[in-house]
């Protein structure tokens, strides 16, 4: 077992290494050109004249170079380690008060592919209002009766949303299904990375 962690610890060592490497030398030739190289052609014009650069100089410009490329590239190399950290603890805290699983989102994912615009706009009507009577989605939409109603059809059948009728009142009202209300809330209100698979909703 120790064995299988150091080929691990070895495995991940090299690559890092190497990337810290790579840092200093491109750290490094951007300090002797942008820097070491531009002062001395600055200084050559001003005063109009060529220097020899004594070995003890170049020497010395090159090991300053080098430590101030060393320190560039641990802060590069901490700022990346620093920033993984981040995106991982926030996928942990993700996780953490996620309601739901993935397999349960791509359950509803699937059922709203391939939707169309006015049936995605009721859900996102009723996510945000919550239930609501026939008449006064109808009202509230401004859509025409039979396209409410060809839009509620496809929601039911999907058992996206949920119809009760009232006894006393005969009134029918239309709510989101509560078992699908938050995966609902992160298809259609949460902002993703990338090209959304959804349609469009005008």
């Amino acid at each position: 077992m120790n064995d299988q962690m150091s080929n691990k610890e070895s495995a991940a060592f090299w690559p890092l290494f190497g990337s810290y490497l790579y840092a200093i030398a491109r750290h490094w030739i951007a300090i002797i050109m942008a820097f070491g190289l531009t002062l001395l052609d600055f200084g050559e014009r001003l005063f109009g004249t060529w220097w020899v650069v004594p070995p003890w100089l170049r020497l010395t410009s090159a090991l300053i170079g080098f430590t101030a490329a060393q320190f560039l590239a641990y802060s590069d190399l901490h700022n990346m380690r620093l920033t993984e950290k981040m995106e991982l603890l926030h996928k942990i805290e993700e996780l953490s008060t996620r309601r739901y699983t993935q397999a349960q989102l791509d359950l509803v994912n699937s059922k709203i592919k391939g939707l169309e615009g006015i049936a995605l706009k009721v859900v996102r009507f009723l996510l945000q209002n919550g239930t609501t009577d026939h008449v006064s989605l109808e009202r509230q939409m401004q859509l025409p009766a039979d396209v409410l109603n060809a839009a509620l059809r496809s929601l039911s059948e999907r058992m996206l949303i949920t119809g009760n009728t009232e006894p006393n009142t005969g009134r029918m009202t239309w709510d989101v299904n509560e078992k699908f209300r938050p995966m609902l809330e992160e298809l259609l209100f949460t902002e993703k990375e990338g090209t959304s698979s959804l349609p469009q909703l005008i």
